[in-house]
């Protein structure tokens, strides 16, 4: 009981936590800006800025957003940063404020010389390059070094409070490996590890802004977050993500895997949905019409058939959708293209494979060998 009264008095001594850190402010992590800061001789603080991540000489948000983490998970946690070749421990506090709203305190001390972090004979740039890396080693699924779950909670809410206050609107796309349990069964954990890995490498390869991303989300599924996009454009982006993954080539996958591929979105221009509910209404797009599905390795089989006919790659994804029953109408679904476009393509496989209806063209297809 005696010591319990000396801590006690030792924290509320007048100066105590100015004394542990350098700097402490008051932030709300998810407009990112500095509600209020302590008065400090520290050089850190001569010209503080409004938004809590130009204090790093960011000019974007912090990919590895602590304060949004202590909000999230309710708790205190810890990070490094680097300015000015000093290294500062930075950590993260969340209260409740006088308005009775949970907000983030952040208590920032300068570490440089305290041999926490060992930076002797590393220059400047090297300085930077240890501290990214640690970060980023938070942020980032091992796997497939995408962002990983935790990212998407951190920043979708600051993503979603910017569209609504510019008047825009944001388009959230979920992409799901649908047979991953299929995969698995059949060619174990390596293969359903390469599996992943080639789609996430996908996804990188998709063009963003500097401020749209993508992340890993559960096992086998991923988050695209594009902003400045209406359902108009999004559908544009759903044609452009199915065409990259049918056209790719699975190097590290064995020769006659199937992969199915379903991608579904959600347009929203306001911070009124939870990032949850958002999820889950791509979700609910991505079982209705716009499901897609994609056999990656399925031109395999026909590919000395559609060599012989020179059918284009789209013209041999229209041809096997015919070949398993697939009218024009759930084909344009399927690939997102319009009715005329389809027929089109199907008009052009009859005239060079010399079949006159979709009976003679899968009669063709069924008696082709798997090589």
């Amino acid at each position: 009981m005696e010591n319990s009264q000396v801590l006690s008095k030792i924290v509320k001594t007048p100066g105590f936590l100015e004394n542990l850190y350098d700097v402490i402010r008051e932030v709300d992590p998810i407009q990112k800006e500095v509600r209020s800061y302590s008065k400090s001789e520290h050089s850190l603080i001569q010209s503080f800025p409004h938004d809590c991540f130009g204090l790093w000489d960011n000019n974007m948000v912090c990919e590895n957003c602590i304060s949004m983490r202590a909000l999230n998970q309710k708790r205190a946690t810890v990070k490094l940063e680097y300015r000015d070749a000093r290294i500062y421990l930075v950590t993260a506090v969340p209260f409740t404020g006088d308005d009775n709203k949970l907000t983030v305190v952040e208590l920032l001390k300068d570490i440089t010389n305290d041999g926490i972090i060992n930076i002797d004979g590393l220059g400047q740039t090297e300085m930077s390059k240890l501290i990214n890396k640690k970060n980023e080693a938070i942020i980032k699924d091992a796997l497939t070094v995408a962002y990983n779950e935790q990212f998407i909670f951190e920043r979708l809410p600051h993503d979603l409070l910017t569209v609504e206050k510019k008047g825009m609107k944001l388009a959230l796309f979920l992409i799901k490996i649908a047979n991953i349990e299929a995969i698995t069964n059949a060619y174990g954990n390596g293969v359903k590890g390469n599996t992943i890995k080639e789609i996430a490498r996908i996804m990188q390869q998709i063009p963003y802004k500097s401020n749209d991303w993508a992340a890993r989300y559960r096992e086998a599924a991923f988050i695209l977050v594009i902003h400045e996009m209406n359902e108009k454009k999004a559908n544009r982006l759903c044609r452009r993500i199915h065409n990259k993954i049918s056209g790719h080539k699975f190097g590290s996958l064995p020769k006659h895997l199937d992969i199915e591929i379903n991608i579904g979105y959600h347009v929203v221009m306001n911070a009124d949905k939870k990032p949850e509910k958002i999820i889950e209404n791509a979700n609910k797009m991505l079982t209705a019409s716009r499901t897609i599905s994609i056999k990656s390795r399925f031109t395999k089989k026909y590919d000395k058939f559609f060599n012989k006919y020179l059918l284009t790659l789209r013209e041999r994804e229209v041809a096997l959708l015919l070949s398993t029953g697939n009218s024009n109408n759930a084909i344009a679904e399927k690939i997102f293209v319009g009715l005329s476009t389809v027929k089109k393509h199907v008009s052009s496989i009859f005239n060079k494979t010399n079949t006159k209806s979709r009976a003679e063209l899968i009669a063709k297809l069924a008696i082709v060998e798997v090589p």
